[in-house]
C-alpha cells in the first residue's frame, strides 16, 4: 500500500528546499545526494547493478532447479507407467499432514537409504512413510527398483506397499503400518516393555517360521526371484499378535534370466549378517539371505546380538560361538536363559538351532535353500551337518551399511 503525506504549511518546510537536502527529502519527498559526492553516486549505481545481477542469477538458478525438478518427476512417472506399476500415487501435502510435517516424534526409524515416519491419513488409516535420503540418479533407480519389486508382492509375512509420492526431488514410499515393534526391540530391549512376551517359545517359533516362509516366497514364489540382502532383526516387524513381516526392500535385488547368482562391485548390508562369499568376493545369491536368516535364528533363540565386543574372543561373533558349542556337543547351552519350554519343545528348539548352524556354513553350497529351511523348521526334513566346516568372519572388504 502506497501512503502519501502532505506537509504544506509546515514551518520547517518554508524557504528554499534546494539549499537543504534534508528539507528536500523530508518536505518534497525527493531524496538525493549532494552533487559534490559523485563517488558516492558511483557506489550506489554499482551496488544497484550488482544487486540486480545477483537477483537475476538467483532467479535463473531457481528457474533451472524448478525445471529440473519437474523434469525429474516427469521422467520417474514415465518410467512407472512404462513398467506398468499399479501402486497408488499420494499427494505430498497429504503425507506431510499425515506425518505432522515429518515431525521428530513421528519418526519410526532410519537406515542408509531413508527415514521412516508414522502417518495417519485423513481416513484415519495408519501408514509408514519412508522418505528416501538419496536424491541422485542412483536414488531414483533405487526408488523405481523398490516400487517395481514389491508393488505386486502379496504375502502375509511381507510388508505391503500402499503407494508412492513424488514431489520435486522428494521420493517417498508408503507402506502398511505394523503396530507393535520390530524383532530387535522384542529380543534386546532392556526397558522391560516386552519382557512378558520374551519368555514364550511358541512365539519365537512362530516368528522364525513366518520369516522363513516370507523369504521362501521372495526366492521362489514371487513373479521375480528376489534377494532381500538386508535380513536382520530390526527389519522384521511384529504386529500386535506377534506375526512377523519382512520390511525394508531398499537393498533388494532381482535375479533374472535363469541365473543363480550376481557378481557385485560393492557389498551393502549390515555387518554381522553378511555372508562370507558376499563380503570377500561380491558373490550374491539367495544363499546370502539364507546365511543372514541363520544369524537371525541364532539371535532369536539365544537372545544375544550377532556380535558383542564385550564377550570373550571366541564369543564375540554369535555364529562362531554357536559352531564351537556344536563341536563340543553343547549347542543347547546357547539357549536364552529367560526362555521357557516343556519337554516336548526341547527337540523343537534343538532342531531350530541345528537348522541355524546349517544356514551359517562358510560355503554357500552347503547351506540349504529356503525351501529346505522351511521344511526343516517344520520337522519335515532331516538335518545333516558336516563336521568339516566351521565359521569365520572375514571383514577385509568395504561394506556399505
Amino acid at each position: 500500500m502506497l501512503m502519501c503525506y502532505s506537509l504544506q504549511g509546515n514551518p520547517y518546510c518554508q524557504g528554499s528546499l534546494l539549499k537543504d537536502h534534508g528539507k528536500m527529502c523530508f518536505c518534497a519527498q525527493y531524496c538525493t545526494l549532494p552533487s559534490s559526492n559523485k563517488s558516492d553516486w558511483k557506489v550506489i549505481v554499482i551496488s544497484t547493478t550488482i544487486s540486480g545481477f545477483v537477483l537475476g542469477i538467483v532467479t535463473l538458478v531457481l528457474g533451472i532447479m524448478l525445471h529440473r525438478s519437474k523434469k525429474h518427476v516427469h521422467v520417474l512417472l514415465k518410467n512407472i507407467k512404462e513398467l506398468d506399476i499399479k501402486a497408488k500415487r499420494f499427494e505430498y501435502n497429504e503425507l506431510r499432514i499425515a506425518t505432522k510435517n515429518f515431525a521428530k516424534e513421528r519418526k519410526l526409524g532410519a537406515g542408509a537409504y531413508g527415514v521412516v515416519y508414522k502417518g495417519i491419513l485423513a481416513n484415519n488409516i495408519e501408514v509408514a512413510v519412508k522418505q528416501l535420503c538419496i536424491k541422485t540418479k542412483q536414488g531414483s533407480a533405487d526408488f523405481l527398483n523398490e516400487i517395481l519389486l514389491i508393488s505386486n508382492l502379496q504375502h502375509r509375512n511381507l510388508t505391503t506397499l500402499q503407494g508412492y509420492c513424488l514431489h520435486g526431488k522428494e521420493m517417498l514410499l508408503v507402506y502398511e503400518f505394523v503396530d507393535f515393534c520390530d524383532l530387535e526391540k522384542f529380543l534386546f530391549d532392556t526397558s522391560g516393555a516386552y519382557l512378558c512376551q520374551v519368555m514364550n517359545w511358541s512365539t519365537r517359533m512362530k516368528i522364525c517360521l513366518g520369516v522363513a516362509q516370507g523369504l521362501y516366497y521372495l526366492h521362489v514364489s514371487s513373479q521375480t526371484r528376489i534377494i532381500h540382502r538386508d535380513i536382520k532383526a530390526s527389519n522384521i516387524l511384529l504386529d500386535k499378535d506377534l506375526n512377523p513381516k519382512i520390511a525394508d526392500f531398499g537393498l533388494a535385488r532381482p535375479i533374472r534370466d535363469g541365473r543363480t547368482e550376481i557378481m557385485t562391485q560393492q557389498c551393502v548390508g549390515t555387518i554381522g549378517y553378511l555372508a562370507p562369499e558376499y563380503i570377500l568376493y561380491g558373490q550374491l545369491s539367495d544363499k546370502a539371505d539364507v546365511y543372514s536368516f541363520g544369524v537371525l535364528l541364532l539371535e532369536t533363540i539365544s537372545g544375544k546380538k550377532n556380535q558383542d565386543p564385550t564377550r570373550s574372543e571366541v564369543e564375540v561373533y554369535l555364529p562362531t560361538q554357536a559352531w564351537k558349542l556344536y563341536t563340543e556337543n553343547r549347542l543347547m547351552d546357547l539357549i536364552d536363559p529367560r526362555l521357557q519350554f516343556n519337554n516336548n519343545e526341547f527337540f523343537e528348539v534343538q532342531r531350530i538351532l541345528e537348522t541355524a548352524i546349517l544356514c551359517v556354513q562358510i560355503s554357500p553350497e552347503k547351506r540349504p535353500s529356503m525351501f529346505h529351511v522351511v521344511a526343516m523348521l517344520g520337522g519335515n526334513a532331516t538335518i545333516v551337518i558336516s563336521n568339516e566346516e566351521g565359521f569365520s568372519c572375514p571383514q577385509s572388504r568395504h561394506i556399505q551399511t
